[in-house]
């Protein structure tokens, strides 16, 4: 199937389970010995931090950088990553996020990496304290925070179960909300119980799972992530 007929039927079928997408436009290392990885595998770039320190000023992005405009995308970001539903490594993840978000990976430190973020992407935050990387439409994809020397990057999902509280009597109701659109596809009814005892917990899962069957993967559903995996997967069947 063309890539273009793949990205409007999915376009389609996301407009007819919500109709009001159509109105509303998107948001557009090596480890110290005694160390030990909070992570299901250690990563395999130790080769790559062993080269980095023995020649601390290769850079891996050096020809990006002759442009003003491109090393703006080179950023650093922990190379912790906390490892999602469905993955089995650090390596995993990496290179699912270099097909889904068209990312590459340099300059691996030993609790650093360098990575080229797409056009538009940038982080955003402060110096010193928690940041986002956001896409072009300034939606957050991911978070990590630097003031701690073992932060690790979390990805973010685009369906995702928050909650609120009345101000009265602080029942809580929870809420299915898309980050891509900003908007809530569903939500349950007040109740004194929050989080996981909230009576309608199991409905709202069970919802999430009919409706958006990979909201669990934060490298699924969005609509970019869904093209960029169709074209990879193409130009590796053709």
């Amino acid at each position: 199937m063309p890539k273009s007929a793949k990205s409007t039927r999915a376009r389609m079928s996301a407009e007819k389970l919500f109709p009001s997408l159509k109105a509303t436009p998107p948001n557009k290392g090596a480890r110290p010995k005694d160390y030990k990885s909070p992570f299901a595998s250690e990563d395999s770039n130790v080769q790559r931090t062993r080269h980095h320190t023995e020649r601390p000023f290769k850079d891996d992005f050096e020809q990006l950088r002759e442009s003003e405009e491109d090393a703006a995308h080179v950023v650093t970001v922990p190379r912790g990553i906390e490892i999602p539903t469905g993955y089995d490594s650090i390596d995993h993840v990496r290179e699912a996020m270099r097909r889904a978000w068209r990312i590459e990976w340099g300059n691996f430190e030993l609790h650093t990496v360098d990575i080229s973020l797409p056009h538009g992407w940038q982080v955003t935050g402060p110096k010193e304290g928690p940041h986002h990387i956001v896409d072009q439409s300034g939606t957050p994809r991911a978070g990590f925070d630097n003031r701690h020397a073992l932060s690790t990057l979390h990805l973010l999902t685009r369906y995702w179960i928050d909650q609120e509280f009345h101000p009265k009597d602080r029942y809580c109701q929870l809420l299915v909300r898309d980050r891509a659109y900003g908007i809530v596809l569903e939500k349950s009814y007040w109740a004194p119980e929050a989080g996981t005892e909230h009576p309608e917990w199991l409905r709202i899962q069970s919802w999430m799972d009919q409706h958006c069957p990979n909201h669990r993967d934060p490298l699924q559903e969005w609509e970019d992530c869904e093209e960029n995996n169709d074209q990879w997967i193409d130009l590796v069947e053709h």
